[in-house]
């Protein structure tokens, strides 16, 4: 189900538009409960938070993803 239309103006952009929040303030910079990222448009699952790392970029970093959960694209840049 594309829940897209539920979404606020900045989750959004997050989500739809590839923009980012500024590092270091986003709410899951830190997570410490076990537990799964889901997608915000779709609801499926993502990322397992015992796949979380401190990378210190000032974003969510994880070393592996749900098998066939994401799409990667490379930037053009």
């Amino acid at each position: 189900m594309d829940k897209t239309k539920s979404l606020t103006p900045f989750v959004y952009a997050v989500v739809c538009d590839k923009e980012t929040e500024a590092p270091f303030s986003g709410r899951f910079l830190q997570i410490t409960e076990q537990g799964t990222y889901l997608c915000r448009r779709c609801g499926l699952p993502l990322w397992e938070t015992q796949h979380q790392f401190p990378s210190h970029c000032g974003w969510p970093s994880f070393d592996d993803r749900i098998p066939h959960a994401i799409k990667e694209i490379p930037d053009s840049d």
